[in-house]
């Protein structure tokens, strides 16, 4: 599998290519000028003003956990695994996409985590209301569940994805 760490957990890429970088807070904002006081700028100003303020802004990190209900098998879960595979190549908001069973370090965790990256709170509908997500959800996830728990958080914008 592509750009997959086929360890314990998964870990996918947008498009299963290689990792997307950060994004860093002035770099490449002046593309085509060597100096910041250069008045030859490639943007307008409320154009770099925006880049810059989103920048400053981070992503968003929507992370889900499920516990099983009683009798779930491997194959059922391998079975989530399969479908949870195919959603990054669909869903092109998502900028990062990790999921996969408790590693089984502590009591009392979840069974199994899904942590998805978009790039704002405006883009995570496109994720979460996305019908193959819906589909898979519905096919894959809702008959083996007990309990489900979901966060967003917004993580600053220099940590790597």
């Amino acid at each position: 599998m592509a750009g997959a760490d086929t360890g314990r957990g998964h870990r996918l890429r947008h498009s299963g290519g290689a990792p997307r970088a950060a994004p860093r807070l002035f770099e490449h904002v002046f593309e085509q000028s060597s100096s910041v006081n250069n008045l030859d700028r490639p943007e307008s100003t409320p154009q770099l003003l925006h880049r810059l303020i989103s920048r400053l802004a981070g992503v968003i990190m929507h992370l889900v956990t499920f516990t099983w209900r009683p009798g779930v098998t491997n194959d059922d879960v391998v079975a989530v695994i399969e479908a949870l595979t195919s959603l990054p190549e669909q869903i092109p908001e998502l900028l990062s996409y990790n999921f996969g069973p408790d590693l089984g370090l502590r009591e009392g965790n979840a069974d199994f985590a899904v942590a998805a990256v978009v790039e704002s709170p405006e883009t995570l509908p496109s994720y979460l209301d996305h019908p193959e997500h819906l589909r898979v959800i519905k096919e894959f996830i809702a008959p083996l569940i007990a309990t489900r728990q979901a966060v967003q958080i917004e993580l600053p914008a220099d940590v790597p994805l």
